[in-house]
Parts: structure tokens; sequence; C-alpha cells
């Protein structure tokens, strides 16, 4: 379960469901259920899944009519489809799933929003590089904010490193810049 909380003015204007998980054989889940307990129930077909080597998928829902209509509250999904967890050992397994929510507030601040998706495997030896466009920051007295969902979390592997535009490694008082997909957050 999580929870949606927009500013007192903030209507969504698109709202998008991911989720993902490992498989025992290469394929996808097109279809989950996004309900709210004792409120509504609704069935979500995906408009665009990922496949990545190792068995994983990523699936995408476009829910803005869901969250136009139900507004503020906790959110949950069931039905994703997971490799079988009964005596299994492998550290690569998950399931999981988030919701992205953009939204108009007539007392907000000016932003300029970017959504991307895709599903890039990493390994130890094969780092993933990307180049992402669109990000407008102006150079003085504005900041920014970046999200980064992976299918990483392990704390007890060390190594996972997060690049900005060629720099430092990114790291706060929660995600070490050499454990940064630690499967906390900072915000």
């Amino acid at each position: 379960t999580a929870v949606l909380k927009l500013p007192p003015m903030g209507q969504p204007t698109h709202a998008f469901l991911y989720w993902g998980a490992a498989l025992a054989a290469p394929g996808t889940d097109t279809s989950v259920t996004l309900d709210r307990e004792g409120g509504f129930s609704s069935p979500v077909d995906s408009i665009k899944c990922y496949q990545s080597t190792n068995n994983s998928y990523q699936c995408l829902a476009d829910v803005t009519a869901i969250v136009q209509k139900e507004g503020d509250g906790a959110y949950r999904v069931s039905g994703v489809n997971v490799a079988p967890a009964l005596n299994l050992a492998n550290e690569s397994a998950f399931g999981g799933w988030w919701m992205a929510v953009f939204y108009s507030d007539p007392n907000g601040t000016l932003r300029n929003l970017a959504l991307f998706d895709g599903l890039d495997p990493v390994s130890n030896g094969a780092p993933q590089n990307t180049m992402l466009t669109g990000f407008l920051v102006p150079n003085n007295g504005f900041t920014a904010k970046l999200g980064v969902v992976a299918f990483e979390g392990d704390n007890a592997i060390t190594g996972d490193q997060f690049l900005f535009n060629g720099g430092a490694p990114l790291t706060d008082a929660q995600n070490p810049a050499n454990n940064f997909f630690n499967g906390t957050r900072s915000t």
C-alpha cells in the first residue's frame, strides 16, 4: 500500500502505474488490480511492457482517470506475477510497484517535469549508461529533484552507484556513494 497526498489545490493531470518482477521464465504480466481498501477495485491493463535478459519485466499503465476520480488516499496493487518464492535461493528475485502522479497546483511553483521509463539490466562489470534529455533547471536560484526507481535494494552488497552528468557518485546520509541502491528512501 502507498498513500497519495496532493497539496490542497492539487489536481492530478497524469498518473502512471508501474509494476515489475523477476519470473521463472521470460515473459511479462500485462494486467494487475489497483484498489483501495473498502473502496474501489479496478483491473488495470498495461500500455507498454519491457523485458530484460534475466527474466525480469516492467509494465506500465495510464491510470490518470482512476486517480482523478479517487484522489488522495491509500492505493494498493495486487496480482503482480512473480517467480515462485518457495525454497528460492536467489538474490535477484523481486516484485514491486509504484505510481508516478503529476498534478497542477495554482498555488505552486512553476516546474518542468519529465518522466523516463525503461528496463536496463546492470550487473557487476556491466554498468549501464543512459542519456536523458529534457531536464531544464536554471543555473541560479533553483533546485532540481530526481526520483529513480531501481529493482535493486540489498543493503549488504556494495558497489552500486548512480552518477549524474558524469560527476561524482550521488550520495546522502541514507544512500552511500558505494551502495546508492540500498533499499532506502531519502525523501
